[in-house]
């Protein structure tokens, strides 16, 4: 769990997802090979080597990538001409700097649902903007000396900087009250400074860099896992016992995932990041592709790039900012009560004392 934050129970989940092996976590030689060293790199944070299919997946989370990301929403149709475009684009600037790169296909791939171009959407979006430090989770590690001394030696995880990220808006969005409790919980929930509550990452590898796609995968895990679990530490606050998965236990993973979308050398690619816990007890961060497309390919792929795009811009505005306010006012209830239960509380010492009874 992030530092500072609720930390993070041991006990199994009833989240599940795809099989994968043991966790690198468990491993107690140094003489690990070369991928399981990677896996032990990114701490428990796994890059799946599956397609997204619901099957794979049970409950909740199978549902929550149907409808918020692959379902057919009115985003708009690739045309030829617009193909021929970005694909124009690409052939031009795909062997540039990254930062140029990325300024010339940027909105021509990430277009807006048309009720977040007005000037009071919520949408943000920020650039090379550093996370808060200690803000990708750390496993427990403490009764494993030969993992402690390798995860020392190989000096990681660093502090996530995506290209862009893309959260709700700093001003507008919350009320005042809501605003004075995210400032109160922001040490644990906070990633980004220049905006709240991210929900889409996105990396972009030009040619000029190799378009090194597999550094781009590792890049967004660690910026995925860092968002779901600050996720987490949100429903953290409001749960009785300071565990999040006893208020939603079959479906706290859809509601704490994000997404990041990849650009890297020929290929595009969506991610979903999830959280589950492994046989042994420990959790980890998971990152599922669930969309795949080719520069070169035809304008239907990137009519359904646009879909998915579109579909988690419209849910990281509305769907999960409100989820996120239903917290803040639980929160904000809790607060209340607690304060009013202390003031009673000092109001009968007060009246139960020698100059309270006095004074009556």
């Amino acid at each position: 769990m992030a530092s500072g934050g609720p930390s993070t129970p041991k006990n199994k989940g009833t989240t599940s997802g795809p099989s994968t092996s043991k966790s690198a976590a468990s491993k107690k030689t140094l003489g690990v090979p070369a991928e399981i060293l990677g896996a032990l790199k990114k701490y428990n944070i796994c890059v799946d080597e599956i397609m997204f299919k619901s099957e794979a997946f049970n409950g909740q989370l199978a549902d929550f990538i149907e409808a918020k990301a692959m379902s057919t929403r009115s985003s708009p149709t690739i045309t030829v001409e617009k193909h021929q475009q970005i694909t124009s684009l690409y052939r031009q600037y795909g062997k540039s700097h990254e930062s140029v790169f990325s300024e010339k296909l940027k909105d021509h791939i990430f277009t807006k649902p048309g009720f977040l171009e007005t000037i009071s959407a919520p949408l943000e979006c920020v650039a090379q903007v550093p996370f808060r430090p200690g803000s990708v989770p750390i496993p427990d590690t403490s009764d494993d000396y030969d993992l402690v001394t390798l995860l020392k030696d190989c000096q990681v995880p660093r502090n996530p900087v995506p290209d862009h990220l893309y959260g709700l808006r700093r001003f507008g969005v919350f009320s005042k009250d809501e605003v004075n409790i995210l400032a109160i919980i922001e040490k644990d929930t906070r990633v980004a400074p220049e905006l709240y509550f991210p929900f889409l990452t996105v990396e972009w590898k030009s040619e000029a860099h190799l378009g090194n796609a597999e550094i781009a995968r590792t890049q967004a895990a660690r910026s995925g896992a860092a968002i779901v679990s600050d996720m987490r530490n949100l429903y953290a606050h409001i749960a009785p016992d300071g565990n999040p998965d006893s208020l939603y236990p079959d479906h706290l993973a859809a509601r704490t995932a994000c997404f990041s979308c990849i650009i890297a050398g020929l290929t595009i690619e969506v991610f979903v990041h999830w959280f589950r816990f492994n046989e042994d007890g420990r959790i980890e961060w998971h990152s599922t592709r669930i969309l795949a497309i080719l520069w070169a390919e035809y304008e239907n792929s990137f009519t359904k790039l646009h879909k998915v795009l579109h579909n988690i811009l419209s849910w990281g505005t509305v769907e999960r900012k409100d989820q996120i306010k239903e917290v803040l006012k639980t929160l904000g209830e809790q607060r209340a009560a607690a304060a009013a239960a202390v003031a009673g509380h000092k109001r009968k010492a007060s009246a139960s004392s020698p100059q309270g009874r006095a004074t009556t």
